[in-house]
């Protein structure tokens, strides 16, 4: 046990953050934090998101190593990019925020004692632990998942790279282990392997402990599995004949998590289960128990603060000093988007009674997670795209090893509607809440305001993008059109024409549009008209704005600073017509004279 007086000579959270509230908030957390692990050997740090739970997992890991130079730790991240960033936060925490270079925490540098590890897989974790225990590790959440083929029974090429890796480290381990018969017996047995090749930790820390909500059982992602058989979770149940040093792995776990409980508190005691550290808190997942007397057994281990401002005297959470649009609206606060075209209706209409037939079906039985629907957020087609994404940034599909929930319960629905759309009418598949966002944002071609947006999926991004450029052409040929003399209409026509069918083309094959690259030479586009006429340098039949951009940015011509940003007009502050008269009369020289000194 650690009192504030006594962190407070050891932790100084105002190092960057500067003196105030946050600062001893995170200071009183990383206290509290400390404490519960020490006392019951969990803890949940549920903060408000914004309010630093690294920082203060990092004050609390601190004063235990402060006690015990030897304090081991293990840190799971929810994906790669957070993983590195945990890595990032210790070296900064430790430089900062940590008063004391007592070669405990410290060393004479500013530097942490310890080494930090990055473990990519589960098998480099376990070769690395081997190789030096006496380091901080951090790994992920992903690694636990065990990339292994086959349906009901184990791939054997993927089996044996696996049992191989593992070997080296386990040579001891019987045949019997690796069983491939049973594609879930194998990823059980091979956890508990990798349970008997780890150190015990003294703590164990869990960020976006949430994904872990739907706990330990058969039903379960094989992740949530490896996970706790790694960690030791049950070592009753364990075949000691096989795995001989089978037992708990973790002395300590802090789980860390914005959101502890989404829909009811067994997710919350799901968590905990997967550690095998439930003892005292069963009342989270009775049904008879009220909400009022679970939440007072989720406070025996779980902290949760929320963000609040000083208003005079006054503290303010967020709901009251800040305005939510609870009903709607993206323009006008609380006004309901309204779809007054009839088409738009009808499409929309078809869309959510496809939908609602498919989560219908008895298989899915009206019980769904809405991450796992393709439609919440986005209608363009997620079934080749999401290969492309590195990782999700939600973890819905996570939660189930069933192939068609991963990639969207409704992908093939949704997928067929958008193309069959896009044939007919060669326009993206309305979306309500994305075309109002599309229209709001639209102006900025005439007033250049920047905004920023958030989303939920990575695809959201790419249809919002297309949309975009859809508005933008309709923008900007209306443009054309009206600049353009009535001579040349038709011919202009014909190169829109030619645009639109290679575009459409284009999304036919490929089923989406990438960007072009910032690469020096300019490789055009298809993404909008502007791309495809005014960049790059395909062959059009036409004289087109890149043909003229590129006449007249060559090196050694006469107009070659004919698109340059004209600095003599903007310093003699006149027109970029009236530079030369300007500039003979500031220099006093006849034009003429001016002109042929300029040539030369």
């Amino acid at each position: 046990m650690i009192d504030l007086k006594s962190a407070r000579k050891i932790l100084d959270f105002s190092s960057r953050i500067g003196e105030g509230q946050r600062a001893e908030e995170q200071l009183e957390g990383a206290v509290a934090i400390h404490n519960l692990l020490d006392q019951q050997g969990i803890a949940y740090l549920a903060d408000e998101v914004g309010m630093g739970k690294t920082y203060v997992a990092l004050g609390a890991l601190s004063l235990f190593r402060h006690q015990n130079p030897a304090f081991r730790v293990l840190v799971i991240a929810p994906r790669e990019n957070i993983q590195r960033k945990w890595m990032k936060e210790v070296q900064n925490f430790v430089r900062y925020n940590y008063r004391l270079s007592d070669l405990r925490v410290r060393d004479l540098n500013a530097l942490p004692i310890r080494h930090l590890v990055r473990c990519d897989s589960l098998l480099e974790l376990v070769r690395e632990t081997n190789l030096n225990p006496d380091r901080d590790f951090f790994t992920r959440l992903t690694s636990f998942s065990l990339a292994i083929g086959g349906e009901k029974s184990a791939d054997p090429d993927d089996a044996r790279r696996i049992r191989s890796g593992l070997r080296q480290y386990l040579p001891w381990v019987k045949d019997d282990v690796f069983d491939l018969r049973s594609k879930q017996t194998f990823k059980d047995n091979l956890a508990s392997a990798v349970c008997c090749a780890l150190p015990t930790f003294d703590l164990v820390i869990v960020d976006e402990a949430h994904n872990l909500k739907r706990g330990f059982s058969a039903s379960v992602s094989a992740r949530n599995r490896v996970l706790a058989l790694a960690m030791g979770r049950n070592k009753s149940a364990a075949d000691l004949t096989l795995f001989p040093r089978y037992g708990v792995r973790a002395k300590r776990v802090l789980l860390l998590s914005a959101t502890p409980v989404e829909e009811t508190y067994r997710h919350l005691w799901n968590q905990l289960d997967i550690f095998g550290l439930t003892r005292g808190f069963d009342g989270l997942k009775q049904g008879e128990v009220s909400e009022e007397e679970k939440k007072q057994v989720a406070a025996k281990f779980l902290i949760r603060r929320v963000t609040t401002i000083e208003v005079g005297a006054e503290k303010l959470t967020k709901n009251l000093y800040r305005r939510e649009w609870r009903s709607g609206g993206v323009r006008t606060h609380d006004e309901p988007i309204k779809i007054v075209d009839p088409k738009e209706r009808l499409t929309v209409a078809l869309v959510q009674k496809k939908v609602s037939e498919l989560l219908g079906h008895e298989r899915f039985n009206s019980s769904f997670q809405i991450g796992m629907l393709a439609s919440f957020e986005s209608f363009l087609e997620t079934a080749k795209l999401r290969k492309k994404d590195e990782e999700s940034n939600f973890d819905d599909a996570e939660q189930t090893d069933d192939a068609v929930e991963r990639e969207g319960i409704d992908v093939t629905k949704i997928d067929g509607l958008a193309r069959s759309y896009r044939r007919r009418f060669d326009l993206e598949l309305p979306h309500p809440k994305m075309d109002a966002l599309v229209a709001a944002l639209a102006s900025s071609w005439q007033t250049g305001e920047k905004s920023l947006v958030f989303v939920r999926r990575v695809a959201s991004v790419r249809e919002l993008k297309r949309k975009l450029d859809e508005c933008y052409d309709r923008w900007l040929l209306a443009r054309v059109r009206e600049e353009l003399p009535a001579i040349v209409i038709k011919r202009f026509d014909e190169v829109v024409a030619r645009y639109q069918s290679e575009r459409r083309n284009v999304l036919e094959r490929s089923q989406g549009i990438e960007q072009s690259g910032d690469n020096a030479a300019d490789p055009g586009g298809i993404e909008t008209f502007f791309a495809w006429f005014f960049r790059g340098d395909r062959p059009l039949r036409v004289i087109s704005g890149a043909n003229i951009q590129q006449r007249f940015s060559q090196r050694g011509t006469t107009y070659a600073t004919f698109f340059e940003d004209n600095y003599v007009a903007r310093v003699l502050g006149c027109e970029p017509g009236q530079v030369e008269l300007y500039l003979a009369s500031a220099l006093g020289m006849e034009r003429a004279v001016l002109r042929e000194e300029l040539r030369v």
